[in-house]
């Protein structure tokens, strides 16, 4: 110690301050040999932090020599940690060097820059096919900015839930806000599906046209004999002719009956019931992520 009651040397720090999200903080300790008289070297100088808590500091080197030169210097690297302790606060602590019975103190600070995330209202109610909006806001605090997005997940069956915005460029000037909308669905049923297209030919009319043109032949076979009533052609064989005529005509016109459009069965689908949202109490999150910081908020959804 000079004469003064200062200390004969001096120590600097780059930077004098931190403020960031990650899990350590790094700054440079240096030392330069400040003499006045009587001109007296110290020699060694151990460094050390004093009011550093929840923070933890560690020096590499733990000691610097004190130049022997004016104006030259010998430095070290001082690491603190454990930064997600102080989230979104500031810790003002001292950098201290001590050699030959003299202290020197550097001021330091670090802080974690953070968001506030809350919902409003905390929960609603909706019949299904009603909406429900939220508004989610938030503030800064040590200084935060940057990029926040939002997800909402929690959504039951047949709904949807979106933000909008769903991503704001917060600076931090103002509060930032954002609406949140869960959108429900109704009961209703739905339209039958369509009938499938025939996928056979319809035999039936062909049947019929051939069972008429037999009748008609059985017919006119019939009456044949009475009309060659004079003449000598065998009788029976007309005859027996046209009852296997009318006896293939009856037959066919039997089978025409059940055959023929076979395609066409099967008819329309069938109405189908769509339930909608069911009811029950949902738990919704809407979740912030900002680079290595995440904020969740939680609101109720009762569909009735």
């Amino acid at each position: 110690m000079n004469s003064s009651g200062a200390p004969d040397f001096t120590l600097f720090s780059s930077p004098n301050s931190y403020a960031g999200n990650g899990s350590t903080a790094s700054f440079t300790i240096s030392s330069e040999w400040a003499p006045l008289a009587p001109q007296t070297n110290p020699g060694t100088i151990s460094l050390a932090c004093q009011g550093e808590a929840p923070l933890t500091c560690s020096f590499s080197p733990a000691t610097i020599d004190v130049p022997g030169v004016t104006g030259a210097t010998t430095t070290s690297t001082l690491t603190v940690g454990n930064l997600p302790a102080i989230l979104g606060k500031a810790v003002n602590f001292t950098a201290t060097g001590t050699a030959g019975g003299q202290t020197y103190s550097r001021p330091l600070s670090v802080a974690v820059p953070d968001f506030s995330l809350a919902a409003a209202p905390s929960s609603a109610g909706v019949t299904p096919g009603q909406s429900a909006s939220y508004t989610i806001s938030g503030n800064s605090t040590q200084g935060f900015n940057g990029e926040i997005n939002f997800v909402c997940t929690g959504a039951p069956a047949a709904a949807a839930c979106t933000v909008s915005p769903n991503y704001v460029f917060f600076t931090g000037a103002e509060p930032f806000k954002a609406t949140v909308t869960v959108t429900t669905t109704a009961p209703s049923l739905l339209p039958p599906a369509p009938a499938p297209a025939p996928t056979d030919v319809p035999l039936g009319p062909w049947f019929t046209a051939l069972a008429l043109f037999l009748l008609a032949a059985a017919l006119a076979a019939a009456a044949f004999p009475l009309w060659r009533a004079t003449t000598h052609a065998p009788r029976r064989s007309v005859s027996a002719a046209a009852v296997f005529l009318l006896a293939v005509t009856v037959a066919l016109c039997a089978s025409c009956g059940g055959g023929g459009n076979g395609g066409g069965s099967g008819g329309g689908g069938r109405s189908t019931n769509n339930p909608g949202t069911p009811t029950g109490n949902y738990t919704l999150t809407i979740t912030a992520p900002s680079g290595a910081l995440t904020h969740k908020a939680t609101v109720t959804l009762n569909v009735q």
